[in-house]
């Protein structure tokens, strides 16, 4: 007799059973249900200590500049980044502010060689 190599798919698996796992999922809503949630506090010291900045890209020195401001005129720095971007915005608009985009390593950059008084590069 020919050996047959399909022969063990041929065979019904074994049932194995699982533990605590009921047959159907709506039996298991109870179990679920009466698991307590944490009441551990969560520690916040990282976000603490890590405030978030509102717009990304931009060097530490103009964003402590802008919290400057916002500290001189007692409002947020959000509320200061806002009304740079809606001025910026309007001038843009107008015709008083020109941005004039530089190819730079296969993209466009309005910021080709970054002057020191925004960042790192010259």
């Amino acid at each position: 007799m020919p050996r047959d190599p399909f022969a063990a798919l041929n065979e019904p698996e074994p049932a194995v059973p699982e533990p605590d796992v009921p047959a159907e999922p709506v039996l298991a809503i109870p179990s679920v249900l009466a698991r307590k949630p944490s009441q551990a506090k969560r520690n916040r010291r990282w976000e603490q200590e890590h405030p978030v900045t509102a717009v990304r890209g931009l060097p530490p020195v103009l964003v402590e500049e802008l919290r400057r401001v916002a500290a001189q005129l007692g409002v947020s720095k959000d509320e200061v980044i806002r009304a740079f971007l809606e001025y910026g915005l309007q001038a843009y608009r107008n015709g008083s502010m020109n941005l004039n985009p530089e190819l730079k390593v296969g993209k466009l950059t309005l910021f080709p060689a970054v002057t020191p008084e925004r960042g790192k590069r010259k």
